[in-house]
């Protein structure tokens, strides 16, 4: 079996390669058709490479479990085998993977030397064999710079003042995950101003006609994605306009339109959503 030792890194071409009876293929994904290209990149003469599914990911530009799939999805055509390879002090070690349509090539009288194309051209090493030689870009997908430390707390301290809660509330990894990709996409004072605006909403806070009394406050369900996070975002900055509609609704219907209209007489728009929301 083809062993590379533990020291020595994968290869990686600049270029990557596909026969075209491969990119023909209509069972296959375009996504899977370039996962074996990335890994065509990487694969010696024989087709035989070991790189690491976050190498992998990191190459195709998706996501580590997108790159799992693809792979296993590829064992299964019949384009790649995957060998599980195990030490004996823990277990499991690596995968090896052997890209099919390389032996195949290798196979015929004439060889196709993979790592070393001659130029980025169509070439044709045999009759049944079409390659095309494509440049795999490297450089595609920088890691954005990670918050300073000073915001993320910044971040979870105005949460913990909105939502009421105490000095045992921790920050733990998965929140201050959220937060520091909430802080590269949307800055630092927009991000506060999401985690401040879900005091601003009754539901959320578990108060109002529509609430059983649970909170739904969570760092992590404010700063799930873009929506909730603009959001709560412009829930802040509109004062709490929402909230207070809502608190409103609530009045007139214990207390009759009366007493609401009297307090609105000046806010004609705001009148008008209440009774809407009635």
């Amino acid at each position: 079996m083809h062993g590379p030792t533990e020291s020595s890194p994968p290869a990686q071409s600049p270029f990557g390669m596909l026969p075209v009876s491969v990119m023909e293929r209509a069972d296959m994904t375009t996504t899977e058709k370039f996962m074996l290209l990335v890994l065509s990149s990487y694969a010696d003469r024989c087709g035989v490479c070991w790189p690491s599914y976050a190498a992998l990911s990191e190459r195709a530009g998706i996501s580590k479990r997108h790159a799992m799939r693809s792979v296993a999805r590829l064992a299964e055509l019949g384009e790649l085998v995957i060998d599980h390879r195990f030490d004996d002090e823990q277990g499991f070690s690596s995968n090896l993977f052997t890209v099919s349509w390389i032996v195949r090539a290798t196979s015929t009288p004439s060889d196709v030397d993979v790592t070393s194309p001659s130029d980025d051209m169509v070439t044709t090493p045999s009759d049944d064999i079409v390659t095309l030689n494509i440049p795999i870009r490297t450089d595609h997908k920088k890691t954005p710079p990670t918050p300073p430390r000073g915001d993320v707390q910044q971040v979870f301290d105005a949460w913990r003042q909105a939502t009421g809660r105490n000095g045992s509330t921790k920050l733990d990894q998965k929140r201050k995950s959220v937060i520091e990709r909430a802080i590269r996409d949307y800055g630092l004072d927009d991000t506060i101003a999401a985690v401040e605006g879900v005091a601003y909403s009754d539901y959320h806070m578990g108060k109002g006609p529509n609430s059983n009394g649970t909170k739904y406050n969570e760092l992590t369900l404010i700063l799930r994605d873009a929506d909730r996070i603009e959001k709560f975002r412009d829930l802040r900055k509109s004062g709490g306009e929402l909230s207070r509609v809502a608190t409103l609704i609530e009045m007139a219907r214990r207390n009759g339109m009366g007493m609401v209209e009297a307090m609105l007489e000046s806010e004609p728009e705001i009148l008008e959503e209440v009774r809407r929301g009635l």
